[in-house]
C-alpha cells in the first residue's frame, strides 16, 4: 500500500466523521457557545451509540453498569 493510501485509511479510522461535525486543528479565536457545544454533543453521542452498544469502542470503560456509562456520556 502507498503511503498516501494508508494516510488516507488512517485519518478515516481516527477521524470518522470529518466533515459532518466541526473540526478544530487549534483552538478558535471565538469559542463556542456553551448550548452549540451541548448540542454538539448530543448529536456525536446520537451518532456513537450504535456503535459502543454493537461492541466497537475506543478509549476505556471503567464500569459496566448502564447508569454510570449514560451519567459518563
Amino acid at each position: 500500500m502507498e503511503i498516501d493510501e494508508f494516510k488516507k485509511e488512517l485519518e478515516k479510522s481516527v477521524k470518522p466523521y470529518r466533515g459532518s461535525f466541526p473540526s478544530f486543528d487549534e483552538l478558535p479565536k471565538e469559542g463556542l457557545s456553551n448550548n452549540d457545544v451541548v448540542e454538539m454533543m448530543k448529536e456525536l453521542y446520537k451518532t456513537e451509540e450504535p456503535r459502543w452498544k454493537n461492541g466497537y469502542v475506543s478509549g476505556s470503560v471503567y464500569h459496566g453498569d448502564m447508569e454510570h456509562i449514560d451519567f459518563q456520556n
